[in-house]
């Protein structure tokens, strides 16, 4: 009698332990860039980017947390225990190709600059005798014509705080500014600057750039691919993007 009863409770003990271990969700920390709006909001912790990883993963019951830093330190930071992943990058950052996602999002950069200015820019060799303002790692995922671009600019700045390059450019201190034309639009509207289609010239000498996670858990790269045909293929999906109108 008391050997069944032992072995009732060992039961009933192994029951609720491996029930809680099939109820807890795992937690990935994952490395984001810097406050990149309407992408990234980092003191919200939100933004069109940061909620569609998040939803991916939501899918496959992981739970994300965010670590904002300096894209240049992102490589490095992906060998720390405590990291386990670092959004928006590609193969041009993390050449081991295997640890890379499939594609989860894609940015139209563009260069800009003063429609006073009437400056010609039919393609990225022609950015070489005009000063420039870049988001950070531009000269690393741009390719290799706009890496030679950027050497021969009489000025390249690299800003990992997108926020100054609208007021660069509209004070002249620039000619051209790089960017991600959303973000550019976002940033130029949160600071007063109207009438942008009158005020800028957008020229379009990028591709689109596509980016992937870099993952140190093959297996759980292969979760997040599965996990991203699927929401991309769902209503919420269109939602998000409704939501901040892309």
């Amino acid at each position: 009698m008391i050997k069944t009863i032992k072995n009732i409770l060992l039961f009933t003990v192994l029951f609720i332990s491996a029930d809680n271990a099939f109820a807890k969700r795992e937690q990935l920390s994952i490395v984001a860039g810097l406050n990149k709006p309407p992408y990234v909001f980092q003191q919200e912790r939100t933004g069109f980017e940061i909620e569609l990883i998040q939803n991916i993963f939501n899918e496959i019951n992981i739970d994300t947390a965010f670590v904002f830093t300096q894209f240049k330190h992102s490589t490095k930071m992906l060998d720390a225990m405590y990291i386990d992943a670092v959004m928006t990058t590609n193969k041009r950052v993390f050449t081991d190709i295997n640890m890379l996602s499939d594609t989860y999002i894609s940015y139209q950069n563009v260069a800009i600059s003063l429609k006073s200015r009437d400056l010609s820019i039919q393609n990225i060799e022609d950015l070489n005798t005009y000063s420039i303002a870049a988001f950070q790692n531009a000269d690393k995922l741009l390719g290799d014509t706009y890496l030679q671009a950027s050497k021969k600019s009489p000025l390249y700045l690299s800003t990992a705080e997108q926020s100054a390059q609208p007021q660069l450019l509209v004070k002249k201190r620039v000619d051209v500014i790089v960017l991600d034309i959303n973000i550019f639009k976002y940033l130029a509207r949160m600071q007063g600057i109207d009438n942008l289609d009158n005020t800028f010239n957008y020229h379009f000498v990028f591709p689109k750039s596509d980016y992937q996670l870099a993952f140190k858990d093959l297996a759980v790269k292969k979760l997040f691919n599965t996990a991203l045909k699927e929401y991309k293929s769902s209503e919420a999906y269109t939602e998000l993007k409704l939501k901040y109108d892309f």
